[in-house]
């Protein structure tokens, strides 16, 4: 099975479709232009999901705000997100050794892993759920069936108290944000957690004894 009809069995077609959002040079502007009107740009499961269609730049301040978990890289293409705030990118897309990267609000980490780039990512990693919380939509699907509407690009149903700190995959831990300035208003908070777990680390580290 190709990687487009991969693609579409598991995710099913854009609806709405929007304007391809990727653009890419050499040989894999080639692969892309062959693929991409097969596996659609837009958004997915009821809106679910964000993949491949423009207007994504607009999410880069939110990678910028959280650089006490994302190294900084002039060459980055987002490629997609979900609606909990989770942002698909890629660094150096149009390299042959790139690698294709998740940052997850729920559990405030990058997940990616040796050899996912952006095909492995459309052809296997999406189709079979590989991809940590990525694609639960479990708290979504509640927030659309209460209140009938999904959400647009600049907004996140963002979780409030995140997975790995004790909080839960429910409704009431979620609340509707611009996800921007959710990124911004939590980056100094996550930014100092992480730091105060370093030095709780480090200083449970065995010091090496001094040879004799």
């Amino acid at each position: 099975m190709g990687m487009s009809e991969a693609f579409t069995q598991a995710m099913g077609r854009p609806d709405p479709a929007v304007p391809n959002g990727l653009s890419f040079t050499g040989f894999l502007e080639r692969v892309w232009e062959l693929n991409a009107d097969k596996v659609g740009t837009g958004f997915f499961r009821d809106r679910f999901l964000y993949l491949f269609g423009e207007g994504l730049e607009v999410l880069r301040p939110c990678l910028d705000a959280w650089s006490f978990l994302i190294p900084p890289m002039p060459n980055r293409m987002i490629v997609g997100r979900n609606a909990y705030g989770a942002i698909a990118y890629v660094d150096n897309p149009n390299d042959t050794n790139t690698r294709l990267y998740i940052v997850d609000p729920l559990t405030v980490e990058l997940v990616t892993d040796h050899g996912l780039d952006l095909w492995r990512f459309i052809a296997r990693d999406l189709p079979q759920d590989l991809l940590g919380h990525f694609l639960d939509d479990s708290v979504y699907r509640q927030f659309v069936a209460k209140n009938q509407l999904g959400l647009e690009l600049d907004l996140a149903l963002a979780i409030k108290e995140p997975l790995t700190l004790g909080g839960a995959m429910e409704l009431d831990n979620f609340a509707v944000e611009d996800i921007v300035g959710y990124y911004q208003s939590t980056a100094p908070i996550y930014a100092k957690g992480m730091d105060e777990i370093k030095k709780s680390a480090a200083k449970k580290r065995p010091r090496k004894k001094k040879p004799e």
